[in-house]
């Protein structure tokens, strides 16, 4: 790993972005400050802080003040952000890690210690003597939930809660996995507060002025509980196309840095945590019934990233015989940067938002396999962008493996149609709704403010 992250310090070239002047709806030159809250640690080797450190970079190219405040309080503001993005993206991010059934199933709930540090945190920056119009965007409904409502009701700042994923059924899978005494409590507590967040949203006078979903299904599901639809926007998740294939490295690099032999082993690789959603058991299984299937062929899997799951599938490993040929990558920043190595990317999730991570294996023009469900339906089509399969079926799997290691030319056209549809995500097409979303809750904002001190 030494040598993996001297080999991306040289690699990497950091960019900065120039401020450029925001002109609000009325075409004066007023500011918007953006408070993004997250409950958990701001770690770009995951999607969801992918994806706000590549909004808040959009953001601040279009004139934005953007603060980013994550867990224990932890702050990253404005133009100091790529620097500490970065950083964040070649160390380990957690200076404290759980450990431990009981302590992982913890984690589920909010942290106490999260929500008092944050909570004075924020308010240090809300109480800010400045011209600028200021916003809450929470990424979770956990402790960035408790935070963004409470300061946003004292100082009477617009709350925009942003859904990443489908919260009560991944949060399920995991606190189910985890054989403890106290899975039930935890997932009674865990389902206890989606219900009083679905019911602080249901009502017309809440303080939350939108919810951001990734996906229809998610829609529909909040919809079902009452959530008003007319506060609810599907905006799916994005990434910058721009220079993107620079950033990618030259296969004979990335084999030296993942230990594959050569740059003609065939590679089949995952990119994201080790979780159970994840559901990479039945990505195991379906690697081993190939190897034992083709025992001369000579292919590797690479696990990249970090999670709960890890010793499970270590142990997986061990058992099926498959040392030699699976690659436990560990945490590594900036891993798309890798996929040029990787001959077909699998996500064999059962549950998703809008993975960054697909998005970037269609940027990359990788052939991919992926769980036939509504989330990835949303975005890629099967036969066209990508083979399907059910993520219960890991015979399945293994049949489509089998397809992709013996058709190229299939292969080539998967990625070919992936890279054109990676286009429709492209930060320029996706971040654009999210600033109308801003200012209209900026607008209603000055409005009823004005309001009030016409009324005093």
């Amino acid at each position: 790993m030494l040598m993996l992250e001297t080999m991306y310090r040289r690699a990497s070239k950091l960019k900065t972005t120039k401020y450029v002047p925001f002109e609000n709806i009325k075409g004066k030159n007023k500011c918007i400050e953006v408070y993004h809250i997250l409950s958990e640690e701001f770690d770009l080797t995951y999607g969801r802080s992918k994806y706000i450190a590549e909004l808040a970079n959009y953001l601040i190219t279009q004139g934005f003040n953007v603060i980013i405040l994550h867990r224990m309080g932890k702050v990253i503001a404005n133009l100091d952000i790529f620097s500490e993005v970065y950083r964040l993206g070649s160390e380990t991010t957690s200076s404290f890690k759980l450990k431990g059934k009981t302590c992982e199933l913890i984690g589920h709930l909010p942290n106490p210690f999260t929500v008092f540090i944050s909570f004075f945190k924020l308010l240090k920056y809300v109480r800010r003597k400045t011209e600028c119009q200021k916003i809450i965007h929470v990424h979770d409904i956990s402790s960035s939930f408790i935070i963004g409502l409470a300061v946003g009701k004292l100082y009477g700042i617009p709350v925009i809660l942003h859904i990443h994923g489908f919260p009560v059924k991944e949060q399920f899978i995991n606190i189910t996995h985890t054989k403890s005494r106290f899975t039930r409590v935890v997932w009674f507590l865990t389902k206890m507060l989606h219900h009083v967040a679905v019911k602080i949203l249901s009502k017309s006078a809440s303080p939350i002025a939108y919810v951001i979903v990734n996906n229809n299904e998610v829609q529909s599901f909040y919809e079902k509980y009452g959530v008003d639809y007319k506060k609810i926007r599907v905006i799916p998740s994005a990434i910058s196309l721009e220079d993107f294939e620079n950033k990618l490295l030259p296969r004979d690099f990335v084999v030296k840095i993942l230990g594959t032999t050569s740059p003609e082993e065939f590679v089949i690789g995952y990119v994201g945590r080790l979780a159970p959603e994840k559901n990479l058991v039945t990505l195991l299984q379906a690697f081993n019934r190939f190897i034992n299937s083709n025992p001369e062929a000579r292919v590797k899997l690479v696990l990249v990233g970090d999670g709960p799951l890890k010793s499970l599938l270590i142990n997986l490993i061990s058992r099926y015989g498959l040392r030699r040929h699976v690659i436990l990558a560990g945490r590594i920043p900036n891993a798309f940067r890798l996929l040029k190595g990787i001959d077909v990317f699998v996500l064999p999730s059962f549950s998703e938002g809008s993975p960054v991570s697909l998005l970037e294996a269609m940027a990359a023009e990788r052939a991919i396999i992926a769980s036939n469900i509504p989330a990835i339906r949303e975005i890629v089509e099967d036969g066209e962008e990508a083979l399907l399969f059910n993520p219960h079926n890991h015979q399945q799997l293994e049949n489509l493996i089998f397809t992709l290691y013996n058709n190229p030319k299939l292969r080539e056209k998967l990625g070919e149609n992936a890279r054109r549809k990676a286009k429709q995500y492209d930060v320029n097409v996706i971040f654009p709704k999210i600033i109308q979303i801003y200012k209209k809750v900026s607008k209603s904002s000055a409005n009823s403010n004005s309001a009030k001190r016409n009324h005093l």
